[in-house]
């Protein structure tokens, strides 16, 4: 095993204060929950931001064709990461664990290397796609911007994150897409806006602005977590390969992303192919505002996973069990909350966006009550991935979204947005449901709000 030099032990290779890492400008935050949730909540809100805001600055077939740019290259980018955002947390929790930097160094060059060329060919196949096929789209060079200069980055930036939050590196690992390429939308439609420009010129310097930014933030976030690996001993000069343990895990987080990401990014794509572009832009807007309600969970998740995956390989049950317990509780209260705003301020929060979304109401309403259940079995699906069951959570969600997208498929054509959002909230349920009981079947673990008994008990 080849190390920097003065890394040559095994304990060089274990976790260092973080006030160690501190060298040369480059300040690293230390990993805790507060920053993380902050970070989260900035990126939320940013999100957020740029649901209301591009949804009442452009027209309403432009923002139609915003969304399904981003649902594209947002489902696309799981395809061509092979689960390798979520298997590189749990293997690089095992190899510091064990000091095995040089499967460590292999794991995280694998990696991004194969989930690059599998993009950039991606992008090259739909561009032909796009200019080869008369009548798919009037907007061939739009689209092929996009897939250049969004997708590839969409890519890389989730594996670097999820190399950098393998090491506690939380801001740089968030704060580049959450909420710089985020504040970068808005930024470019604001000059857009205040030169003038139409809806459609508005539109193009949003996906080639931001493009640009998130690509160049992706180089930077490559060489950050190089130095961050070095400095904590992970950097190995023979980087070794073990693509029979990856393989075995990664194929099932693969399809289990790309089905979980369907659930998220199918239902707009449906509705644009079955009803229109404009109804794909509406329900975008709403199905992003009731996934406001789980923001908390997929926040708290960057941590759950990696301490759960330590905990778990040291056999420290009761300590795993602690930290799901604490989060379930801060989940009930952040959840109902945001609940009971959302019933109150969903009118008022519709109709700012425009006339054609505050019709939207009560399907709002509907997927909310998705989300509150989605938030009420917590992070069940981590804890499969992290103690080694991805196969029964691709199976459980696999299973579930043919169910799902054949209701939605069903429900959307013959009821609209309505009957779009009863089939979404339907099937999020159905799903969630599973994996649930797949944690208390397989595991020792409960993440659900109920695991807070336990921990009223043991106060």
């Amino acid at each position: 095993m080849h190390l920097l030099p003065g890394t040559q032990s095994k304990k060089a290779f274990e976790l260092k204060p973080v006030s160690q890492l501190v060298r040369k400008g480059w300040g690293y935050a230390r990993s805790s929950a507060a920053m993380v949730v902050g970070l989260r909540v900035a990126g939320a809100a940013f999100t957020y931001l740029n649901v209301v805001l591009l949804a009442r600055w452009l027209n309403i077939t432009d923002y139609g064709i915003f969304t399904l740019i981003i649902s594209t290259v947002t489902l696309g980018g799981f395809v061509t990461r092979f689960g390798s955002d979520i298997a590189i947390v749990r293997f690089l929790g095992i190899y510091r664990e064990k000091g095995e930097a040089s499967l460590a160094e292999g794991a995280v060059r694998a990696a991004l290397n194969f989930t690059l060329v599998a993009s950039l060919i991606i992008a090259v196949i739909a561009t032909v796609v796009y200019f080869a096929v008369p009548g798919l789209t009037d907007r061939p060079w739009l689209y092929a911007a996009a897939a250049f200069l969004l997708y590839p980055a969409f890519t890389q930036n989730e594996v670097l994150s999820a190399i950098l939050r393998s090491f506690g590196v939380n801001f740089a690992a968030l704060a580049p897409k959450d909420i710089l390429w985020r504040g970068s939308l808005l930024v470019l439609a604001l000059f857009g806006i205040w030169k003038g420009y139409e809806s459609g010129t508005t539109l193009r310097l949003v996906i080639v602005g931001s493009g640009l930014v998130i690509t160049a933030l992706c180089a930077w976030q490559h060489v950050l977590q190089r130095r961050v690996r070095a400095r904590f001993g992970a950097v190995s000069e023979a980087p070794a390969y073990d693509f029979k343990a990856w393989r075995a895990s990664v194929v099932p987080l693969w399809l289990l992303l790309i089905a979980r990401n369907l659930f998220r990014t199918a239902d707009v794509l449906l509705v644009g192919a079955l009803l229109s572009v404009r109804d794909a832009g509406i329900y975008f807007a709403v199905s992003r505002t009731a996934e406001l309600l789980g923001f908390f969970l997929s926040s708290l998740n960057l941590l759950v996973g990696p301490a759960v995956s330590r905990g778990h390989a040291k056999g420290d049950t009761a300590s795993v069990q602690h930290k799901l317990d604490q989060v379930s509780l801060f989940l009930i209260a952040s959840t109902l909350s945001a609940e009971l705003v959302l019933i109150v301020a969903g009118p008022w929060i519709l109709g700012f966006m425009g006339p054609e979304f505050r019709d939207a109401y009560i399907p709002l309403l509907i997927l909310s009550a998705g989300q509150c259940f989605n938030v009420f079995v917590g992070s069940s699906g981590v804890v499969l991935n992290m103690t080694g069951h991805e196969k029964a959570n691709a199976r459980i969600l696999v299973t579930t979204l043919v169910f799902s997208l054949g209701l939605m498929a069903l429900l959307a054509s013959r009821y609209g947005l309505m009957g779009a959002a009863i089939a979404s909230t339907v099937g999020m349920m159905t799903w969630n449901l599973g994996l649930w009981a797949a944690v208390r079947r397989l595991t020792p673990y409960d993440p659900s709000w109920l695991g807070v008994l336990s921990l009223i008990k043991r106060k």
